[in-house]
């Protein structure tokens, strides 16, 4: 029986092979794709097993964006977001990179790739983590599920307490990262200097000193799913970001990404706190393309890139097949 691994490797070089890609690419013309990243790697590095699917290497990330470069035309974020306010037709094939959560692997080994490419891109912050020296909540996770794994970490009571913690998706941030310290911090023997060079959150100095095609957005001061907070926790989660997001930059633009993303995970009331605050607009992972019609607080990003991304593949989600099949 053939797998649907194997399936989707073989429709995707079928796509690529026949321009099926390129023909779906002039259908999309007149809309803008914003592509969703997380986090860069070297190609050796894949040998990590705690490295999360949501790093991309920097060979795939090369040649996503001679792609990009080459088949479409690659714009800030800043620009879109002014097509969409004056309904000015977006420039054909526009396209839109950006990173969530604020890696500083997305500074050095990003920024020599985009230069040479003369691509804009935004970088959403997860503020609180600026300069803190502290992994994201869900890299610790993954890292203690490795030393388990590898039995590296073999106490009975520890192993007991960290399957006894609760969804990190699925609850409050502030309760899932009170829990999770205390055994993270019996972990640091074991933190080697990969995992401090791949998981560091951006330090600020980092993002003064990245070339101009960075700009920066916000993405909660804790990478809270805001849908898990109060209204309370939920405006404070977002303001607090925005303005950390200005004061760090001293730049007024400060678009918006949701922490997980989907039609779940946030609200019209979050909607409403963001314009408040003077937020620009923010993205979404709900799948899809946009509109010069598309609203500004909930605009549309194609699937998150992967390591497990091949070219063709890459090619074929950005050319907007899925959005036929929807």
């Amino acid at each position: 029986m053939i797998s649907r691994k194997l399936l989707k490797t073989f429709a995707s070089k079928f796509i690529t092979m026949t321009g099926i890609n390129n023909f779906l690419l002039h259908l999309w013309n007149e809309h803008l794709t914003i592509l969703s990243y997380h986090a860069l790697c070297l190609p050796d590095d894949k040998k990590f097993s705690w490295i999360s699917p949501a790093f991309v290497t920097t060979e795939q990330f090369e040649s996503q964006m001679k792609f990009i470069k080459t088949m479409m035309n690659p714009v800030s974020l800043s620009q879109a977001v002014c097509h969409v306010q004056e309904k000015k037709p977006f420039p054909p094939k526009s396209v839109v990179v950006t990173f969530d959560d604020g890696y500083a692997n997305n500074f050095f080994y990003g920024e020599e790739i985009l230069k040479n490419f003369e691509i804009p891109v935004t970088v959403f912050l997860a503020t609180n983590y600026i300069d803190s020296n502290k992994f994201f909540h869900f890299d610790m996770h993954r890292c203690i599920i490795d030393f388990i794994n590898s039995k590296r970490i073999t106490d009975v009571d520890f192993i007991n307490k960290f399957n006894n913690l609760p969804d990190y998706k699925i609850c409050s941030v502030y309760s899932f990262s009170k829990e999770i310290q205390p055994l993270w911090e019996q972990c640091q023997a074991m933190i080697s200097d990969d995992h401090k060079r791949l998981l560091a959150p951006i330090s600020s100095m980092q993002i003064r000193e990245a070339c101009s095609l960075f700009s920066w957005g916000a993405h909660t001061s804790s990478h809270a799913i805001l849908s898990q907070l109060s209204p309370e926790e939920r405006i404070f989660e977002i303001d607090s970001s925005v303005k950390a997001v200005i004061r760090i930059t001293c730049n007024d633009f400060i678009p918006f990404s949701y922490p997980n993303g989907t039609i779940k995970d946030f609200s019209e009331f979050d909607e409403r706190v963001l314009q408040d605050c003077g937020a620009a607009c923010s993205v979404t992972t709900i799948p899809g393309k946009n509109t010069l019609n598309s609203p500004l607080y909930r605009l549309k990003r194609i699937r998150s890139v992967s390591i497990n991304h091949t070219q063709e593949i890459f090619e074929m989600d950005v050319s907007g097949i899925r959005e036929i099949f929807q």
